[in-house]
């Protein structure tokens, strides 16, 4: 038999606890632990999370890298409006560096770097890891 405690509310609990693992609306997986099962997989999932998201791959179409921002912006002028909300402009060390807005969608980008390119033969999709900059 499962020992209970009460819980600083009043209620009854058991340290049995049940976690189902779900695909498209179905268990595949059902998980029984005790209590201190439950506390070392929520410590882990915890820890392991944000890992996760450190390392997501990212990309960006790096358009141009000009030393003058003035003639960098002219340039940027004659892409298409749409395409111009999209462009970002950092600057690095000496460098004015035009690139798009970063995404985890590749294809998107595929899709989007023949119209780049129009203006700048010499733009190219470029992975960036989440968090680490361009």
């Amino acid at each position: 038999m499962l020992q209970e405690f009460k819980s600083p509310w009043g209620h009854q609990l058991l340290h049995l606890f049940t976690h189902n693992l779900f695909y498209k609306n179905s268990v595949i997986i059902q998980i029984k632990m005790d209590l201190s099962m439950f506390r070392l997989l929520t410590i882990t999932t915890l820890l392991i999370l944000p890992l996760q998201s450190i390392a997501s791959d990212y990309y960006t179409v790096r358009i141009a890298a000009y030393h003058n921002a003035d003639s960098l912006i002219q340039e940027l002028k004659k892409l298409p409006p749409a395409l111009r909300k999209t462009v970002e402009i950092q600057k690095k060390g000496n460098l004015h560096i035009a690139s798009s807005i970063q995404t985890e969608d590749k294809t998107t980008l595929q899709r989007l770097l023949p119209s780049y390119q129009k203006t700048f033969p010499d733009a190219f999709i470029f992975k960036v890891l989440k968090n680490r900059g361009k």
